[in-house]
């Protein structure tokens, strides 16, 4: 099965993930963490043989028309979002 993980764009705001609610960060916008959570999705997810892919919006300037058409290329059985 085919299933993308989609950190979803966050425009004009510094995100800290950090697991930690923010404690020892600055939340800056040089502080830049993975999305854990949905690299434990992807982890559990390829063990069990699924194929994956994980956009990181933030990270890697995706916009919204820019996921949509990687979506449609990619075509994914199951779709799983940050909101």
């Amino acid at each position: 099965m085919k299933i993308l993980l989609i950190n979803s764009p966050t425009p004009n705001s510094a995100i800290v993930r950090n697991m930690a609610g923010g404690l020892g960060f600055d939340g800056s916008s040089g502080i830049i963490l993975p999305p854990l959570e949905l690299m434990y999705y992807a982890a559990v997810l390829i063990q069990q043989g699924h194929t994956v892919r994980l956009i990181d919006a933030g990270v890697e300037d995706y916009s919204t028309p820019g996921i949509i058409t990687f979506t449609k290329e990619f075509q994914p059985d199951f779709v799983i979002a940050t909101a």
